[in-house]
């Protein structure tokens, strides 16, 4: 096997080669939208949360006056 690894020549870069600079350009591409689209998300359950926390606090809030006037 030694001689037989030592003998292997590279593959030469043809078409196959090309596409896949293609394929990898396009999964770049994709990754970075999808890390964009990730990080909206991530902004979107935040404000989310606050505005649930918020509306969690008016609750108490009306509930801590209804409580005093009865």
């Amino acid at each position: 096997m030694g001689r037989d690894a030592a003998k292997k020549k590279p593959k030469k870069k043809g078409k196959d080669g090309v596409a896949l600079e293609v394929v990898n350009e396009d999964f770049n591409e994709f990754k970075q939208i999808k890390a964009q689209e990730f990080e909206r998300l991530e902004k979107l359950a935040m404000l989310q949360e606050e505005a649930n926390q918020r509306r969690k606090e008016a609750i108490q809030r009306q509930e801590g006056k209804m409580r005093q006037t009865n």
